[in-house]
């Protein structure tokens, strides 16, 4: 189980054009996470939480096996999901 204390978050502005964020797992088994520093808070709050899903779903042992493009797209599946799910929650309640 990962916990919010084991993610490290930097904002960072030397990102490529484009970038959102960046997740790496270091070797005492936390992560780094750099967030770029120009996005909107709203931006770097998904930027966030997408890192954590890639955290979450173990996603650096699963690179070799799917390739980046089928996580990639498979994280923003998920986060469309999840936000779909949420709304539909408000809209109900």
């Amino acid at each position: 189980m990962i916990l919010l204390d084991d993610i490290y978050v930097h904002l960072n502005g030397d990102m490529p054009s484009g970038a959102r964020e960046a997740v790496c797992s270091n070797p005492d088994g936390t992560y780094t996470v750099l967030i770029n520093k120009y996005l909107t808070k709203e931006e770097q709050t998904a930027a966030f939480w997408h890192a954590v899903r890639h955290i979450k779903h173990n996603d650096f042992e699963r690179v070799e096996q799917y390739g980046i493009q089928q996580i990639e797209k498979e994280a923003h599946d998920g986060i469309t999901e999840n936000f779909k799910e949420r709304k539909s929650a408000d809209i109900s309640s």
